[in-house]
């Protein structure tokens, strides 16, 4: 199912073979539908690791019975790859990236569906297409990365990205939206 890939990585092949295309020309593509409006300030890093949480008692105390549970503060930071883009974007990556790809799987439809009831702009079917678009574009900024990177720890966690994004495109058949190209 796997086959090497970027210095003795395996991929599965279809996110092998996604790299290929987007190499031969497929990323200009990929880039020209993620620049496509609505366009909105994307995080680019959105994953735990880049978050922040109060501790729970800094918003207990928020809580009441008139309204309801307290929610999280959260905030989040490391902004070095913030950009205009499609939303999907930093859904795809907090999906993708906050957990192994097992994990992933099992919860992925209830994260897909809160984000569809809480946006309310998208149907499941155009929301699935713009998060494999995304992960192609993950994928194109994760090899960049790997490549540049020089200590040890970056490259590690650069190939574990790599793994997990190119089990995202496989499951997701992301090669498909490229298929023109």
């Amino acid at each position: 199912m796997a086959m090497g890939f970027m210095g003795g990585l395996s991929l599965p092949v279809a996110a092998s073979a996604a790299a290929d295309k987007l190499a031969w020309g497929a990323l200009y593509g990929v880039l020209e539908r993620l620049a496509e409006p609505p366009l909105t300030l994307v995080h680019g890093d959105f994953r735990p690791e880049n978050l922040r949480f109060a501790p729970s008692a800094a918003f207990a105390a928020t809580s009441t019975a008139a309204a309801g549970p307290a929610v999280p503060r959260v905030a989040a930071f490391d902004w070095g790859l913030a950009h205009l883009g499609r939303g999907a974007w930093d859904l795809a990556y907090c999906i993708i990236l906050s957990q192994p790809p097992e994990v992933r799987r099992q919860r992925e439809a209830a994260l897909v569906s809160t984000y569809l009831r809480a946006s309310g702009d998208s149907t499941e079917q155009k929301l699935r297409e713009e998060l494999r678009f995304a992960a192609l574009g993950i994928l194109s900024l994760i090899i960049m990365t790997r490549a540049g990177a020089k200590s040890y720890e970056s490259k590690q966690m650069l190939g574990r990205m790599l793994v997990w994004v190119g089990e995202a495109i496989e499951d997701w058949q992301a090669i498909d939206a490229i298929s023109d190209w």
